[in-house]
């Protein structure tokens, strides 16, 4: 934040205040003829603002200005962490099975990516939703075996921030019977 202040005395003090629809919040105070401040502005909210600076003289005479209304994007990426499964899980084939994680967010989650892997590059997707931004697990099978299955959740956030995170390697066991058929001597001899 950025000003001119002059008085026919002393300076004094500079209030820096965010100004929302219907409330206002001293972010900071210096000293007003160092004309300049850095501050933080919060995205833990998508609302837009108006800055206040009011300027004290040494006699705690005051003025201020309003500044255009300001909007807030959010950019704070959401964070995941995959808690299951564990390096030297293994599940048959078909056979249903819990992908657990903590997720979150300084505003909102929006969906939820969910993609298979064999080989850590060629993603197949198992799920794509809005509906879990509260859940923290789901359950999956996966119908070919392997030793190298691997899980990438990827979430968003409602300004497409995004973080994904990826299992350790599993393994999906092979759970499906032989095939056999005799041949000779045929049946019907």
């Amino acid at each position: 934040v950025n000003w001119e202040a002059e008085d026919n005395l002393l300076l004094d003090s500079a209030f820096v205040d965010l100004f929302y629809s219907d409330t206002t919040y001293r972010v900071d105070t210096t000293n007003a003829e160092s004309g300049s401040i850095a501050i933080d502005i919060p995205d833990s909210t998508l609302e837009s603002f108006q800055i206040i600076l009011t300027v004290w003289d040494s006699r705690q005479n005051e003025a201020k200005d309003t500044s255009a209304v300001i909007s807030v994007f959010d950019n704070t990426p959401p964070e995941i962490s995959i808690s299951h499964p564990v390096s030297g899980f293994s599940v048959l084939e078909n056979e249903l099975f819990s992908v657990k994680w903590n997720h979150s967010d300084n505003i909102s989650i929006l969906d939820h990516l969910f993609e298979y892997t064999t080989d850590g590059v060629m993603m197949d997707t198992l799920l794509h939703t809005t509906n879990l931004t509260t859940e923290d697990s789901m359950e999956f099978s996966i119908p070919n075996f392997t030793n190298t299955a691997m899980i990438k959740v990827t979430i968003q956030d409602h300004n497409s921030n995004n973080a994904f995170d990826v299992t350790p390697i599993f393994e999906i066991l092979d759970a499906t019977p032989p095939e056999v058929e005799i041949l000779s001597p045929s049946p019907e001899t």
